[in-house]
């Protein structure tokens, strides 16, 4: 259902989104106010202000947003932290490098790798956080490149044992999904997930 559509159903894009529409960036919820009053795009420039191929753009960036947390609502969440640690007890060998056993490579920042790329799907924003978190500095501090290649590893693992237990193979999806929708939550706060 494409926002940028002038037959979309309404009621039926409401009712499918709405629970989703309050954690979207203020100016999306903006355009989903004028596409739900029938304003079309150019009436909806005029009045914020830009130009009517913004407005199809951001209109796109709000249909993806939204898609993708309805998406993501579909997962289980409540046993994450049980489930991952669980996975990480019993393959640890394959995802701590043989170095010294700092906190960089500690199961639980593993974990709060895996936590902040779900809920911000942002290497940026999981790494600052967990620079703070863990009190990371120097050559223990967090980026991008480290962030991604954490994640990329439990992925990598889920994807080789998600045929033994059927909770492997859903946190295997749910990762890949977020891997394809990198920084889609970026300015997106979803309510489950504040710290």
């Amino acid at each position: 259902m494409f926002l940028n559509s002038t037959n979309v159903d309404k009621h039926k894009f409401f009712q499918e989104y709405c629970k989703f529409i309050p954690n979207l960036p203020e100016t999306e919820k903006t355009l989903i106010r004028c596409f739900m009053s029938s304003m079309n795009q150019k009436e909806t420039a005029k009045l914020i202000g830009v130009t009517q191929g913004a407005v199809s753009s951001r209109m796109r960036r709000a249909q993806e947003r939204l898609t993708f947390m309805k998406e993501m609502s579909q997962f289980d969440l409540s046993t994450l932290d049980h489930d991952i640690t669980e996975i990480l007890d019993k393959y640890t060998i394959k995802l701590i490098h043989r170095t010294a056993q700092k906190s960089l490579q500690k199961k639980d920042l593993i974990l709060e790798v895996i936590k902040g790329m779900i809920e911000t799907t942002s290497q940026t924003e999981t790494a600052r956080r967990l620079n703070s978190v863990f009190n990371l500095t120097g050559h223990d501090q967090m980026n991008q490149i480290k962030v991604k290649h954490r994640y990329e590893t439990v992925l990598n693992l889920l994807g080789r044992i998600k045929d033994q237990n059927p909770r492997y193979e859903e946190y295997y999806r749910l990762l890949s999904l977020v891997k394809h929708n990198l920084y889609k939550l970026h300015e997106v706060r979803l309510p489950r997930f504040e710290r």
